[in-house]
């Protein structure tokens, strides 16, 4: 930690257990933007000392959840702010902290925070990924996740259904379709 040098950036790409340190350090200096890979820690105690830290720092924590920043995101998100969301499916593979976190950021940075959360099933795949099945319940629709074996299947798929048409994302993001409704 050079303190010489003055970052505007630090990206942190390191194993989950060196991250606790070096936020701390990164918040000492008061560096504008940190960018951490997910998850931040895997200790709670830790976890609850970073928020701390936050408050007396002027850094600004990002977790690199990376779907929420993919092309096409926004402009579904402004196109969904125009429709009645009916439900929301979602499948997964490759167990809940390595896949599944990251279609839970989507849908809280498309729908905001769900008034219930209610978990229907906890399971393991054949590589040993814990899974959740789950739904987010908001006001007026529901968002039901499934998680599938990712020895079996490995997918990500995303749809979302209005009172106008579907929205689909696939393959990550890098696939994103709109299916309008066929009056008969």
């Amino acid at each position: 930690w050079a303190s010489e040098i003055n970052l505007d950036l630090l990206s942190i790409c390191s194993s989950t257990a060196s991250h606790f340190e070096i936020l701390k350090k990164a918040m000492e200096r008061n560096i504008p933007y940190i960018l951490c890979e997910k998850p931040i820690t895997d200790k709670e105690d830790e976890l609850n000392e970073i928020a701390e830290l936050s408050k007396k720092s002027n850094s600004k924590i990002i977790v690199n959840h990376i779907l929420r920043w993919e092309p096409g995101v926004d402009s579904i998100k402004e196109k969904l702010s125009q429709e009645k969301i009916q439900k929301v499916i979602v499948f997964y593979a490759k167990g809940f902290l390595h896949n599944g976190i990251h279609v839970v950021d989507l849908s809280l940075y498309l729908f905001g925070n769900p008034k219930k959360i209610i978990k229907r099933k906890e399971h393991i795949d054949g590589f040993g990924y814990l899974n959740f099945d789950f739904d987010l319940v908001y006001d007026s629709f529901e968002i039901s996740f499934f998680a599938l074996d990712e020895e079996k299947f490995s997918i990500f798929e995303y749809s979302i259904y209005t009172d106008l048409g579907k929205f689909v994302i696939d393959e990550l993001t890098s696939k994103i379709k709109y299916f309008s409704i066929i009056k008969h």
